[in-house]
């Protein structure tokens, strides 16, 4: 048991975003914290927890790793903190941790609401259960070819792949078309 403890701990990597730019506090960076600074156009620093202000405005918080490594580290998560947090798998690899009040659902809520458009008439489109929010506030939810299951599930229609440029072949199919 002692065993299953050191690897959750050694083997998932916590990351912490704030304002513009990625903390980690481990030496030796792995590389899902690279592909997150790289995704999300941020640069990565180094800072220990010690180092964190608490008046630093946290954005997210990921764990990130292999994903047999992370979806045990996730399992000893307890059930209260997921009722303070909204959590979401945004890929295998990928844990994110964020404000209740914020979510892809929230904000296009917040954006419909300021261009004056009823939900009904928006159109939201996702691959990963970070995109689940959004998609289930939608007038019309498309989950992408590549969407995993919990997605298709939700959706009202699937497009094409990533690849296949699935984005075009809904927007062509729902929004370009005259009727």
């Amino acid at each position: 048991m002692l065993k299953s403890h050191l690897i959750a701990v050694f083997l998932v990597r916590l990351l912490t975003q704030i304002k513009d730019r990625l903390f980690t506090s481990n030496y030796d960076v792995s590389p899902y914290t690279v592909e997150e600074s790289f995704i999300a156009k941020v640069p990565m620093s180094f800072r220990t927890r010690e180092e964190m202000q608490s008046e630093d405005a946290v954005i997210k918080m990921m764990l990130v790793g292999e994903a047999d490594d992370l979806h045990h580290a996730i399992s000893r998560i307890p059930p209260e903190f997921k009722d303070d947090y909204t959590t979401v798998s945004s890929a295998p690899n990928f844990f994110e941790m964020l404000n209740k009040k914020a979510s892809k659902g929230q904000g296009l809520m917040q954006l419909a609401q300021i261009l004056n458009i009823p939900l009904e008439e928006t159109m939201a489109i996702g691959d990963a259960e970070n995109d689940r929010s959004m998609l289930e506030v939608a007038g019309l939810a498309i989950a992408m070819g590549n969407a995993v299951p919990e997605i298709v599930a939700v959706a009202d229609y699937q497009t094409s792949t990533n690849d296949a440029h699935g984005v075009a072949v809904a927007l062509e199919k729902f929004v370009l078309t005259v009727d």
